[in-house]
């Protein structure tokens, strides 16, 4: 074999494992959010809200859009930074979700560029009596989230969380589930 295609040889190695480095650093970095998604549904699910927003980057957006609703009733809730969404998971979010309730996002599709990401998947809710301990209802929404990679670590930038199939007659899960348990 002559240098010439020696050289051509070790151009074409060389490049096919800079190709699948690339391959392998997004797959990782999909892990690596599919994670993130879990910890933060499982803190939901479990109502364990003690550092949840630690999966934000610090000016974080939260947009829980309910279309199709009016405004007056069912306003849309829309929060950025780490401060905001403490109170909110703390004050809010907590009372409605007591570790009872069955959450799962399935179907992901993730697109990663660099260091930012997005994401798409189905989220569910099954709203628990708590009264009866018997299941109420179940909500279906599209979860958008948006990433960002920080100091190595994946991080939430956004998230879009759009309702799609809610409760008969209206209102809000965390109204009804109040309501039920007097």
């Amino acid at each position: 074999m002559t240098i010439d295609k020696l050289e051509k040889r070790l151009e074409s190695t060389e490049a096919a494992l800079a190709d699948t480095q690339r391959q392998l650093t997004t797959l990782r970095d999909i892990e690596a959010i599919k994670q993130l998604n879990i910890r933060y549904i499982n803190a939901i699910a479990l109502g364990v809200f003690d550092g949840i927003t630690d999966l934000f980057s610090n000016d974080a957006i939260l947009d829980l859009t309910k279309p199709n609703q009016p405004q007056e009733t069912n306003p849309p809730l829309f929060l950025r930074g780490k401060e905001n969404l403490e109170t909110f998971y703390a004050e809010g979010l907590s009372k409605g979700h007591t570790g009872q309730d069955g959450v799962f996002v399935v179907h992901p599709l993730i697109t990663v560029s660099g260091t930012t990401a997005t994401g798409s998947w189905m989220l569910y809710i099954m709203y628990r009596s708590p009264r009866t301990g018997q299941s109420m209802f179940w909500i279906q929404s599209v979860f958008e989230p948006e990433y960002v990679k920080e100091d190595g670590e994946w991080k939430f930038s956004a998230i879009h969380c759009a309702e799609r199939l809610g409760i008969p007659g209206g209102g809000t899960p965390l109204e009804l589930v109040a309501t039920e348990g007097t």
